[in-house]
């Protein structure tokens, strides 16, 4: 959400425009060459909050959070937030371009608005990345994270490109895609608007026909570039129906035609992900872009169209006042949120009393639901003020609307807000600068130009890598679930817990904790009925090493007979030849491993030993287990495949692989060996 966004500079026009079925007075319409003339509009003598565009954004920010907390499909469906708020935000933009006579003055304005904020997020999280717990830094894996240069830094301080994060701090950079989509709307607005405003329904095609390219691979999303295209193809359309509707031109339809063109939009969408459902996350419609962009579409203008008269806001003063608070904090509420969500479980797990409601199920997911919100209170509390001061409003604590507020009107302001700005923009550089030292120089260069540790193979396949179905397809083999830093059985020593590994002494510490609920230990218990897709990935820890791991019935470290690594299908590979008598090394620890179950195929790498006894026979050939379970998956990879939570087990088929498909599991690559 755009600080710009959260004090609109006059009252939308779509609350005033003509709409025969409501009886309210018409107008004439806009005339296009001259955007500024405004006739039926009546004579103001200050500024007011638009209640229903106020919220409307405040329910689009409790919807990102609560997606982001729980993961629920269906809520992209109940409510499109995104589309939503860049049909405010060019709403919003396009009463300020009519307003002012400088369209430069407008952009400067609306950018100085949008930045700090980010400038701010960016002080605190680069150094969390660049100084990981842990000792690792700035992690990059050629699947996850950007390497942080001097050049790639820039984007933290202008984001007309994705700014740059780690591997570990994924969630933390994930939000900033939509500050970035902005920036360039914005951008974009001057001519867009003028455009709009001649050629309204050949320019509303604009966005669709870019959809179809970047769905066709015209144009590469990989990249940069193509990425802001494929965002701007599916919210273009929302953000010039934000446009429409400032001109009034969207209440003046006929209501039910527009409602009924609305619906039809809206299903058209929803029957396209129903029939392109994702392999990882289903119908979510968020990561369907064709039916991400006609959903949007079509809600987007049924909530324009039956824009009302009055809101329950008008009824209920103090509701009305805690959306005017979140509408003034927009900008921290989102940037903030996905942290406020990964630290309420450390929270909840920091001390006895909160400790008990940290469990799997819905009650925990509450817990963390809550603690969350009262973590984002406090950081709007302590940051918040940024977005008053990069309005040109005077900097309070507290958002909360005072009964003596009136309109601001900026006269002293502008000579002291730059002080203010040019204070955080220099955090924000002192963090960057600090963030390029502190990442070492091999990470900050392209992490494909390295050469992977042989034992964790490439992520993928190279011109000479091997074939991918050289090593047998071990078939229905019982599979059970299995998760660091628990204790499954206290009185089966070693064989009974997860806390080491059998080629890593400290295997909980190194991955960051339990990979489940709780501390290591007792306490530590499975949260795999609270895995979400897409990516699996645990809900109350943030791992340093790969959560997609498994454990197969043996180790080529035991000094056996049994344990010749000749006997494994690559040990004659180059890199590992040449270490075959090399005891520090390990052959199997993080080798890739396929598994199938009855979501298909995801990977995983090989971590421990086990279940069962040793049996070189099963693993290294075609027989079938001694056990009676021959893999252990992990939370993650459990879920993955598709094994019901609630049984513990199931049949699986896996065999190794020299290299993954790309997918989550190679988001955090394990390459820490024998330890």
């Amino acid at each position: 959400m755009s600080a710009a966004d959260a004090v609109p500079e006059r009252a939308l026009p779509g609350a005033l425009a003509a709409d025969p079925a409501n009886g309210l007075p018409g107008r004439a319409p806009v005339d296009p060459a001259r955007p500024d003339a405004r006739p039926g509009r009546p004579e103001r003598p200050g500024r007011r909050r638009d209640q229903y565009i106020d919220g409307l954004r405040a329910l689009a920010l409790v919807r990102v959070m609560t997606y982001h907390t729980f993961g629920w499909v269906w809520l992209p469906v109940a409510f499109p937030s995104m589309g939503v708020m860049f049909a405010l935000g060019g709403s919003l933009v396009a009463a300020s371009l009519s307003a002012s006579p400088g369209q430069a003055r407008v952009l400067r304005r609306r950018i100085r608005r949008l930045l700090p904020p980010l400038w701010l997020y960016g002080a605190v999280v680069v150094i969390a990345m660049a100084a990981r717990a842990g000792g690792h830094g700035w992690t990059v894996t050629p699947t996850a994270g950007t390497p942080l240069t001097w050049r790639s830094a820039l984007y933290w301080l202008v984001p007309l490109a994705d700014p740059p994060g780690s591997a570990w701090g994924y969630d933390l950079v994930l939000p900033l895609w939509y500050i970035r989509t902005y920036l360039w709307l914005l951008l974009l607005s001057p001519f867009a608007l003028w455009l709009f405003r001649r050629y309204p329904l050949p320019l509303l095609a604009v966005p669709a026909l870019a959809l179809v390219a970047t769905g066709q691979g015209m144009i590469d999303t990989s990249t940069p570039t193509g990425d802001s295209v494929q965002h701007l193809a599916i919210f273009g359309v929302c953000w010039m129906l934000g446009f429409a509707h400032h001109d009034g031109r969207i209440i003046g339809l006929p209501r039910a035609r527009t409602v009924a063109a609305a619906l039809l939009l809206m299903a058209a969408g929803l029957t396209f992900a129903i029939t392109h459902q994702q392999p990882d996350s289903g119908w979510d419609i968020d990561n369907i872009d064709v039916a991400n962009a006609g959903y949007s579409a079509g809600a987007v203008l049924l909530l324009l169209r039956l824009y009302p008269r009055r809101t329950v806001l008008d009824r209920l003063p103090r509701l009305s006042k805690l959306v005017a608070a979140m509408n003034s904090r927009a900008m921290t509420i989102y940037l903030w949120g996905n942290l406020c969500i990964w630290a309420a479980t450390p929270v909840l797990e920091s001390n006895p009393w909160s400790l008990g409601l940290e469990t799997p199920g819905p009650g925990g997911q509450i817990a963390q639901f809550t603690v969350a919100w009262l973590l984002l209170l406090v950081v709007v509390l302590a940051a918040g003020w940024v977005e008053d001061v990069a309005a040109g409003r005077p900097p309070r604590i507290n958002p909360w609307p005072r009964a003596a507020d009136r309109p601001a009107r900026r006269v002293a302001e502008p000579r002291r807000r730059p002080v203010a700005l040019w204070a955080v923009a220099a955090a924000a550089v002192a963090a960057l600068g600090t963030g390029v030292v502190l990442t070492p120089r091999a990470t900050a260069e392209d992490a494909g130009n390295e050469q992977p540790l042989p034992v964790a193979g490439p992520v993928t396949p190279g011109p000479s890598a091997p074939s991918l179905t050289r090593y047998p397809l071990h078939r229905d083999v019982l599979a059970t679930v299995f998760w660091i830093g628990a204790i499954a059985r206290p009185d089966a020593g070693e064989d009974g817990q997860s806390l080491s590994s059998a080629w890593d002494a400290r295997w909980a510490q190194h991955y960051g904790g339990c990979d489940g609920l709780g501390t290591p230990g007792a306490r530590c218990t499975s949260d795999v009925e609270r895995r979400q897709a897409p990516d699996w990935f645990p809900t109350a820890t943030l791992p340093r090493e790969n959560p997609y791991y498994l454990g197969l019935p043996y180790n080529d470290l035991i000094s056996s007979k049994s344990t010749d690594r000749r006997a494994i299908p690559w040990s004659g590979d180059p890199g590992f030849s040449a270490r075959l008598h090399d005891r520090s090394v390990s052959f199997l620890k993080n080798r890739w491993v396929a598994v199938s179950g009855p979501s298909g195929t995801c990977y995983g790498q090989l971590e421990d030993s086990g279940p069962g006894p040793l049996d070189p026979g099963y693993v290294l050939g075609t027989v079938l287990p001694a056990a009676s379970y021959g893999i252990n998956l992990s939370p993650a990879l459990y879920r993955c495949v598709g094994l019901r939570a609630e049984a513990g087990s199931g049949t699986v088929a896996w065999r190794f692989v020299d290299a993954p498909r790309p997918g989550p599991w190679a988001r955090i690559i394990t390459t820490r060996q024998v330890s």
